[in-house]
């Protein structure tokens, strides 16, 4: 399956209120744009409704269900002031991320599909090197509406095509 296809798959699944089970410290009023468990915590980027880079929110959250303990940014600036994405194609599939950047800090939740293997996680950045990776755990996939043709469209700016979640 191409990655854009699976990509395409997810989001269409999620449009049409199709849930993966996945726990999410969204609201229901807002949209689930990526959400997964890493054990005990939770990661989330929940958006408001019809959002674009430059209107309504995106935002990051992390933290035990319920309780996030990093909520970032808070609301009132457009996602294009904090939030860039990419996509990269991989062989037999791709990679997209959406980094939202705070200070010298920045949290990138991740996708990637190649070859049938398929990777979810958020990586934590200071200065530009990764300091720690969060794998989902999730099964079967996290929500993710993660598809970079639409993020693009939105208005939100590109990233470096580098991404290495390796610490």
């Amino acid at each position: 399956m191409s990655s854009r296809l699976f990509f395409s798959l997810v989001i269409s699944f999620l449009h049409a209120g199709i849930s993966y089970g996945a726990t999410s410290h969204c609201t229901s009023e807002e949209t689930v744009v990526f959400s997964c468990s890493l054990g005990n915590k939770t990661v989330s980027v929940c958006g408001s409704k019809g959002f674009t880079g430059t209107s309504g929110y995106l935002q990051y959250r992390f933290g035990k269900h319920g309780a996030p303990e990093n909520i970032y940014p808070s609301l009132g600036d457009p996602p294009t002031k904090y939030t860039e994405r990419q996509w990269v194609p991989l062989g037999g599939g791709g990679e997209a991320y959406l980094r939202f950047k705070k200070a010298n800090y920045a949290y990138v939740v991740y996708s990637s599909y190649s070859h049938g293997n398929e990777f979810f996680g958020v990586v934590v950045e200071k200065n530009g090197k990764v300091i720690a990776n969060h794998k989902c755990r999730n099964n079967p996939i996290p929500v993710s509406i993660i598809d970079w043709t639409d993020f693009g469209t939105l208005g939100l700016p590109e990233g470096p095509q580098e991404f290495d979640p390796t610490p």
